[in-house]
């Protein structure tokens, strides 16, 4: 949601009443300043790139072959 669906304000604007990591990513329960609450579910891409770079790094015997 970019914007409250209440009053339209932009979701940014939104305080973050709580935050939690689960296996899906970071979930945000959100309230707007009209009192209007809503959950965000943020997921953890930036892990799964680092975990692939990682996977790819330890697959490939002649990347250390190349370290100085």
């Amino acid at each position: 949601m970019e914007t409250c669906s209440a009053c339209g304000r932009p979701a940014a604007g939104a305080a973050v009443e709580s935050s939690h990591v689960t296996s899906e990513g970071i979930v945000r329960y959100r309230r707007c300043p009209c009192g209007r609450r809503w959950l965000e579910l943020a997921a953890l891409v930036l892990l799964e790139r680092a975990t692939a770079t990682l996977a790819a790094r330890a697959s490939d015997p002649a990347r250390e072959a190349r370290r100085p």
